[in-house]
């Protein structure tokens, strides 16, 4: 794909009328789709992503070495971002616990983004333990400072979660130290839920948009410049008892692209839930 992609009309964006930075994730089992973004409604990508282990070594980074999309990207006059992620509260702990670990991780992050002229790094860490609530903060100083020091104007950011059940995120601090943090708005309702429910719910729920936004603002102390919202471009569909709203699911529910629900909604039909602003296939 990438061999094909240099020889599409390929121009630089001049004059964005963008009134927010838009920011996207390219999954690299999406990756072939890329030539055919629309980027004139995109300032960043980030590309999904490279593996870490609980030491801080690259475990796979899906051919990111190998990609033209930066340099696509760039001509495009859209800037790309290395997404790293590492998941799971042991994991997490063997990492930011240890001050080699954070720094192998910081270093071969680096050198990644270096090796592609990149734009800088996005971390997605899920799971975090409340234990590590400050080792991360002291983790996104030390990555801070050493891509400052390598790169001029790097963009680091973080994806953090939508509702912080233990209370092991300092949003504060870290809406200091970085670019932006990425609020994943999405999986109010996920594949495991009991009861069907909008993925990403505006309103209806004590847990939704409108809750997770404010909970940023406050605990950021309004550093609004920092605050992202990440919305889904997904649903799930789960087996249910019944056709009613919040209907008790009977399994695991099976996530279904944006283009698969619009095909759902034009064979079941579609209704649009008021409280939640959300629609659902019927």
């Amino acid at each position: 794909i990438d061999s094909m992609a240099h020889y599409t009309s390929n121009y630089r964006i001049q004059n964005r009328t963008l009134s927010h930075e838009v920011i996207g994730y390219l999954p690299y089992w999406e990756y072939d789709q890329y030539p055919n973004f629309n980027y004139e409604l995109l300032s960043q990508i980030n590309f999904f992503s490279v593996e870490l282990d609980q030491f801080g070594n690259i475990q796979n980074e899906h051919n990111w070495t190998n990609l033209s999309i930066v340099e696509y990207a760039h001509n495009q006059n859209v800037k790309v971002k290395l997404c790293a992620t590492l998941f799971g509260q042991s994991e997490l702990t063997t990492l930011l616990s240890s001050s080699e670990n954070r720094n192998n991780a910081i270093e071969n992050l680096l050198d990644l983004v270096l090796l592609k002229n990149a734009d800088g790094i996005d971390i997605d860490f899920e799971l975090l333990p409340l234990s590590q609530r400050d080792n991360l903060v002291l983790f996104m100083d030390e990555l801070s400072d050493a891509f400052h020091d390598e790169m001029d104007d790097p963009i680091i950011t973080m994806a953090t979660p939508a509702v912080d059940w233990s209370d092991a995120w300092d949003y504060n601090m870290l809406a200091q130290i970085t670019d932006g943090l990425f609020i994943m708005g999405y999986n109010y309702f996920y594949a495991g839920s009991d009861t069907a429910g909008p993925v990403s719910p505006l309103g209806g729920y004590f847990y939704d948009l409108d809750y997770t936004v404010q909970d940023y603002i406050d605990k950021t102390n309004g550093q609004l410049d920092k605050l992202i919202l990440g919305l889904p471009y997904y649903g799930y569909d789960w087996p249910v008892v019944s056709a009613l709203i919040n209907a008790n699911s009977t399994g695991t529910g099976v996530a279904k692209t944006y283009d698969q629900a619009n095909n759902m909604a034009s064979i079941y039909g579609n209704s649009y839930n008021e409280s939640s602003n959300a629609p659902r296939v019927k």
